[in-house]
Formats: C-alpha cells, structure tokens, sequence
C-alpha cells in the first residue's frame, strides 16, 4: 500500500514581530524557532530588512553579549576597504557614499569614525 503524507508548509519567519528588549537592550524576535523547510518562493525577511529602513539584527541573547550598552557607535571602513577590493571610487560615488553614513548616522553621530586609504 502506498500512501502520501500530506504536509502543510508555513514560513514561521514571516510577520514575526522584533522587538527591543528593554532589559538588555537587544532588538529580538518574538519567538525561537529552528525549522528548515524547502520553498518555492523565498522569504527576504521585510520584518528584518524592510526596503525603507536600515535593517535591524535580533540577536535573542544566542550570539552576542548579554546587556548591550544602551549607546553604539560605528567606526566606518567603507573608504579603505572599498579602495582596496576594486578599482578606485570617483568624486561622485565618495560623495554619496559619505552622504550615506551621514544620513545613517543620524543627528546623534553613530559613525564615529571613518578610515580612508
């Protein structure tokens, strides 16, 4: 006798809310779920990485040290490593690429620091 076993495929990832733990100061996501399921459409996880912000990392205390401070700051290598990797930016790409960092740096100046070559 053969038989088929019916599966019902969900994507547990979609529309998981993130949320930042107040106590330690991570973004994490509502729930721990470790599943792996072949689809046929992919998920780019819009929840994580929506096309209209900077995207965010839910670390869920698996990685990352316990209680991050509550104020980062970023030290920047776009400049040296990009010059280093292909061939040499023009004026107008360093420009928008600064105006970048600056507009994700926001007013409290995240990037701190940036390298150039």
């Amino acid at each position: 006798m053969s038989g088929h076993v019916s599966v019902v495929q969900v994507n547990i990832m979609d529309n998981r809310l993130v949320v930042m733990n107040k106590k330690t100061n991570l973004l994490e996501l509502e729930e721990h779920f470790y599943h792996l399921v072949d689809v046929d459409k992919p998920n780019v996880y819009h929840n994580l990485f929506p096309y209209e912000e900077v995207p965010k990392i839910a670390f869920n205390d698996r990685i990352v040290p316990h209680n991050l401070p509550e104020n980062i700051w970023i030290t920047d290598t776009t400049f040296r490593d990009g010059q280093q990797s292909r061939e040499p930016y023009t004026t107008e790409q360093i420009v928008t690429i600064y105006d970048y960092l600056n507009k994700l740096g926001g007013e409290n100046g995240i990037i701190r620091q940036s390298e150039f070559f």
